[in-house]
């Protein structure tokens, strides 16, 4: 029953890893879309939604079979109880990628706005983040999580700039305030995947060193 328990812990940890790569990937492919003003690549990233939410539909079920089934304690049913949360934040940045891609695919009869270089930077900071937070969980490395939580702060000051900039054009450029709005909510959504990113840090934590982290 014990080699059993461990084998399922094993797929447990890598199908969270695998959705992780498949989130990461929608994030990235969300921006290059935005950033390529590529349609049908967007139209190809929402409809690729229902299949993260599966991939996490699957790592309930069997981390609720662990529970029912195994009745693990102490490190190990925090690594089950880890794999479940972290499912779900991996679920919600699917979310996000194609809420970005959504957005773009809206017909909007305005003068064209070019997202700001700053927002490109906040992406690639927000996708460094989420990989590097799975890196610490693949490795259960407590230390390197709480290095990737102090980078939340830089998005943060991204978000504040570009939400300056956005409001600055709207009230400068009338004509554009619909797009100017869109990019408002995809810089929403890159701050919840960084965001999303120290909570994966959180259960890395909680896994590895048996209590909630101080940060």
């Amino acid at each position: 029953m014990r080699t059993t328990f461990q084998q399922q812990l094993a797929t447990l940890r890598g199908d969270v890893l695998t959705l992780g790569v498949a989130a990461v990937e929608a994030v990235e492919r969300a921006v290059g879309a935005l950033q390529e003003d590529d349609r049908e690549a967007a139209q190809a990233l929402v409809a690729g939604d229902q299949a993260l939410d599966e991939r996490h539909a699957a790592i309930q079920q069997l981390a609720m079979t662990c529970l029912a089934t195994q009745q693990p304690t102490a490190r190990d049913l925090r690594a089950v109880t880890a794999a479940l949360a972290i499912g779900g934040e991996l679920e919600r940045i699917g979310d996000y990628a194609s809420g970005i891609a959504t957005l773009q695919l809206r017909a909007v009869s305005e003068p064209a706005l070019p997202p700001s270089r700053n927002l490109y930077l906040m992406a690639r900071l927000a996708v460094a983040m989420l990989r590097r937070s799975l890196d610490a969980y693949a490795r259960a490395a407590g230390h390197l999580a709480r290095q990737i939580w102090d980078e939340d702060t830089a998005v943060d000051t991204y978000q504040r700039t570009l939400y300056q900039e956005l409001l600055i054009s709207m009230l400068e450029n009338p004509s554009t305030l619909t797009r100017a709005t869109h990019l408002l909510w995809i810089v929403h959504d890159l701050e919840r995947v960084a965001d999303r990113a120290t909570n994966i840090c959180e259960q890395t934590i909680f896994m590895t060193d048996g209590h909630w982290p101080d940060l």
